[in-house]
């Protein structure tokens, strides 16, 4: 509702509000979960900024940076240590986490090759806009042949691609957002998602300054340097190499089992 500031005696309080449509008494899906603490990591970014103005405060930044707290979320929500916080362990084992965890994480690869393309469509479409519906159509799939994309032809999958109207050549951002997500993860979560000095840290370097500095001297300050581009790329590729590690021991499991 609005953002928060504190400069001299004056403070305001950040209101940031996370509304639901959930029936009374349903039973979160992993999905389900996994976009509600998505949506949370944005009204956190806005609640634990501390910044003199409000117009840099929490995801008032750019919008490459507004999603790496919501996606680091996720990779909370995709962690078995974390779930088992949020379910009830008289009917889940152990076992039934880990299966959920992978099942929810199936195809990862495929999805990042989906999210280059709607990333390369976004950029074209708004670098020269498509004067036709034909012509439109045409982009579309020439992309998507161009990055091996899932996109079944004549399905009219960009009709589905609501965040193609607004993003304005931006929505590279969510995929930049998930390796810089995945390098916090791994860098500082890993081991103990659940560790205070790793969360201290986080708030510290990363939200509680909002826009007041650059994506890169917070990463830096967070992770010790800032992130370079092959630092980026390993953190996404070891996010699916874990995934595939993941099906292939639970597939072993079944078969023995």
């Amino acid at each position: 509702i609005h953002c928060g500031y504190s400069r001299g005696d004056v403070v305001q309080k950040p209101i940031s509000v996370l509304r639901c449509a959930l029936q009374r008494g349903e039973r979160l899906s992993i999905a389900r979960l996994r976009n509600i603490l998505h949506e949370f990591g944005h009204g956190l970014h806005s609640m634990l900024s501390q910044t003199e103005y409000q117009h840099v405060s929490g995801t008032r930044c750019p919008t490459d940076f507004a999603e790496v707290p919501s996606e680091l979320m996720e990779c909370f929500a995709s962690d078995s240590r974390v779930l088992s916080l949020f379910l009830n362990n008289t009917t889940h084992s152990d076992n039934d986490l880990t299966s959920a965890v992978v099942k929810g994480n199936l195809f990862k690869a495929i999805r990042v090759q989906d999210q280059l393309a709607m990333a390369a469509f976004d950029f074209e479409v708004s670098r020269a806009p498509p004067s036709t519906i034909d012509e439109f159509i045409r982009l579309h799939q020439a992309i998507s042949r161009q990055h091996n994309s899932t996109s079944i032809p004549d399905n009219c999958a960009y009709l589905r691609f609501s965040h193609a109207d607004g993003y304005a050549s931006t929505y590279y951002s969510y995929l930049w957002s998930q390796a810089t997500a995945a390098l916090l993860w791994q860098r500082l979560f890993a081991n103990d998602p659940l560790s205070l000095d790793a969360g201290s840290r986080y708030i510290q370097t990363i939200l509680s300054r909002g826009n007041s500095q650059t994506a890169e001297d917070m990463l830096g300050d967070a992770l010790g340097k800032a992130p370079s581009v092959e630092d980026l790329v390993n953190a996404l590729v070891g996010e699916i190499d874990l995934s595939v590690c993941a099906v292939q021991k639970l597939w072993k499991q079944a078969q023995d089992g």
